[in-house]
């Protein structure tokens, strides 16, 4: 999810992510390290996962463990959205 610079720090985001969340009741994401927003992400997910040969920190909610090998596996191969 990405706000507007004058939209945020006023809820909409939190507004935004409660939307995917009613509408989702499993999901896996994936961040960098350096992301501006991992406090968000983590404050919104359920769990973080993270390994030391990749670049990003998987979150998730609504997942049994025995669903992160295929989480881990659909997010990675997702091509980036933000550059």
């Amino acid at each position: 999810i990405v706000v507007a610079a004058s939209y945020q720090h006023n809820g909409v985001g939190g507004m935004l992510w409660g939307a995917v969340q009613a509408q989702s009741h499993k999901m896996v994401w994936r961040a960098k390290a350096e992301n501006p927003i991992i406090d968000f992400y983590k404050k919104h997910s359920e769990g973080v996962l993270s390994f030391p040969d990749s670049p990003y920190h998987f979150f998730y909610y609504g997942l049994h463990t025995t669903e992160f090998p295929e989480a881990i596996t659909y997010a990675l191969g997702k091509k980036p959205t933000l550059k």
